[in-house]
């Protein structure tokens, strides 16, 4: 019975815990940085961690347009539950030949007690150029 009652006080206060968390997560965006540039063909590093002073509970990942909309040509879109007060995200998105020049990626995180919180970063992918130079000049 006592175990059964302390199991009840446990699962109240974590409820409690929950119902009181008016605080959002927070996301630590490691890389890209905003405005950064990428050469098309090489490899991009997502890399962010996400925090809650109390319970983390799920994140959506995604390369889009500046609205957070799907891009058809982009095929990047990551989520997740997860649980803890902390979360590493790190993924690699090899940027095509064919895509635009600007694209955003966006960061969604949700904790136990269902706040929210997102960050985006805006990202540019530039054609790789050669650059010749000549002895003696």
């Amino acid at each position: 019975m006592l175990a059964f009652l302390s199991a009840g006080i446990f699962m109240s206060s974590c409820s409690e815990k929950e119902e009181d968390d008016e605080q959002a997560p927070v996301i630590e965006i490691i890389s890209p940085e905003n405005h950064s540039h990428h050469i098309k063909g090489r490899d991009l590093e997502i890399k962010a961690t996400f925090t809650d002073d109390t319970e983390l509970s799920f994140y959506h990942v995604h390369i889009g347009d500046e609205t957070g909309g799907h891009v058809e040509e982009i095929d990047f879109e990551k989520t997740a539950n997860i649980a803890g007060t902390s979360f590493s995200f790190d993924e690699t998105f090899t940027i095509g030949e064919e895509l635009d020049d600007m694209y955003w990626v966006h960061f969604d995180v949700i904790d136990a007690a269902g706040n929210e919180h997102s960050e985006k970063v805006m990202v540019h992918f530039d054609e790789q150029t050669l650059v010749v130079v000549k002895e003696g000049l």
